[in-house]
């Protein structure tokens, strides 16, 4: 049996849009609170070693260079950590809500699986995105190892959006 891959594209629809502008306004506003603590230990960090070395150490003076490289340092590491995490998420969500298209992608279940500890049905598929979904009851009695069924996500940021049999 061969697997012929299909892919294609569709437009959002208007939930799926509000969805996604919920979850970049949720980045967002986390990526706000990270920036405002990255800066805080970047001013208080340097600071509190000058305070250990003054108090501790009994040096007599404040140094103003080695406060500002500290400072300068730890915000250059802070920013390129934080332009790191921009790009692996919220970049890619302002993408989606530009493009606004969703990628259906037709998969194969490989396996079923049912966890009687929380009551949820479990597939497994050939995704290189999605490797498993929940499915309802119903959906997980009528499919078979080796059902065809297709999921939808995001195209930039491959944010599941749903599946459909």
């Amino acid at each position: 049996m061969s697997l012929e891959l299909i892919k294609y594209t569709q437009p959002l629809s208007k939930d799926e849009l509000n969805f996604i502008k919920r979850k970049a306004q949720e980045e967002r506003l986390q990526l706000r609170k990270i920036i405002l603590i990255f800066v805080c230990l970047s001013l208080g960090c340097p600071l509190a070693v000058s305070a250990v070395r003054f108090f501790v150490a009994n040096e007599s003076f404040f140094s103003l260079l080695q406060y500002l490289v500290g400072v300068v340092f730890l915000l250059l590491f802070s920013g390129v950590g934080l332009y790191w995490g921009y790009i692996h998420s919220l970049r890619k969500l302002e993408q989606d809500l530009s493009q606004q298209t969703k990628t259906i992608e037709r998969v194969v279940v490989t396996k079923k699986q049912y966890m009687p500890l929380n009551h949820e049905y479990y597939v497994y598929l050939t995704s290189v995105v999605k490797l498993s979904i929940e499915v309802s009851e119903a959906d997980f009695r009528e499919l078979k190892e080796g059902s065809e069924l297709e999921i939808s996500y995001t195209t930039m940021s491959q944010l599941y959006l749903g599946y459909s049999i």
